[in-house]
């Protein structure tokens, strides 16, 4: 058995139920996960649930568990909010290393003062199985 100190999810569970996730947005699944984009926002929730809120971190940990999905959570600072730039990585998109995503510098005031902390979470999903994808035809230069 998988003890827990103040009913915070053991490293055990917490992969138990990533598995779950990773099952689900498997792309040669054919069952009714296809456009299911609620499954996307419940493993946001699940990623701020997870993500300690006593003290300010440093940096963001990673916690997908899977190929399909790269998500990344944290308790940070403002001043570690504002302007963070998110790169691609060998578990990313690609291997390039140009900037993937970028905050805005001033997305959340400047508290330098103050040791209130915010959580962020981001997620990379490398399988449109939970999301609706468009039929449009793609306009070509013909």
């Amino acid at each position: 058995a998988t003890e827990t100190v103040g009913g915070a999810l053991s490293a055990e569970q917490k992969t138990a139920v990533h598995s779950v996730y990773c099952s689900l947005i498997q792309p040669a699944r054919a069952d009714s996960t296809v456009s299911r984009s609620a499954l996307a926002q419940l493993l946001a929730e699940f990623h701020f649930a997870i993500t300690p809120a006593s003290a300010c971190e440093l940096t963001d940990q990673q916690h997908s568990a899977c190929p399909e999905i790269v998500s990344r959570a944290a308790n940070l600072h403002p001043r570690n909010i504002n302007g963070k730039v998110y790169l691609n990585t060998a578990a990313d998109l690609s291997s390039n290393r140009e900037p993937y995503f970028k905050l805005p510098s001033k997305l959340l005031p400047d508290t330098s003062n103050s040791s209130s902390c915010q959580k962020v979470q981001f997620s990379v999903f490398k399988s449109s199985q939970w999301f609706e994808v468009s039929t449009l035809d793609v306009l070509t230069d013909t």
